[in-house]
């Protein structure tokens, strides 16, 4: 070349590792049922980037992956994708990358008169190692959310978040 050296770092350029996506101080400040919704997925979000990347998976198929294994029913494709809280068009893209690196492994199954096909989910060996860092992703996501709690607090908070829980279940009902 010229000789020139090129600027150690180049305007607009972040330093591999900081790639984590912000959140909007407007947002962070909001008070309503939707802000916090959007600040717990988010900070849900942060921790499943990280097993993401040193999975070399996007975020959208280790949400999808971690919603597979916490299922505990056989979904149709739909409950699948509401349940990880991917867009339609997100969903197939993401399962079919899950499937193709082995990390999952989906039979079609018809149960009765249904008209939808239910996913029976199973997962191999090799996805092992990447639900162990998903499962680190949630206990670091729930330390992150409960961290200023006392343990007389957090006991009391477990109780009626429970007590939440079962209400909003039979609500929905």
């Amino acid at each position: 070349g010229d000789g020139s050296v090129p600027p150690a770092v180049l305007p607009n350029s972040r330093k591999l590792g900081d790639e984590r996506m912000q959140v909007s101080p407007h947002v962070l400040d909001g008070e309503g049922v939707l802000y916090d919704a959007f600040r717990e997925r988010k900070l849900l979000d942060r921790y499943l980037e990280t097993a993401a990347l040193k999975n070399d998976l996007t975020l959208p198929d280790a949400k999808l992956l971690l919603a597979l294994w916490e299922l505990n029913f056989q979904p149709t494709r739909r409950e699948a994708a509401d349940f990880a809280n991917l867009p339609g068009s997100t969903f197939p893209l993401s399962l079919q990358r899950l499937t193709a690196r082995g990390l999952v492994k989906i039979t079609e199954i018809r149960q009765g008169k249904e008209r939808s096909r239910r996913m029976d989910i199973t997962f191999p060996e090799a996805a092992g190692p990447v639900l162990a860092d998903l499962r680190i992703a949630r206990q670091n996501y729930e330390s992150a959310r409960l961290e200023a709690l006392q343990p007389g607090e957090l006991a009391q908070y477990t109780r009626l978040a429970g007590k939440i829980q079962s209400h909003i279940r039979d609500t929905l009902q």
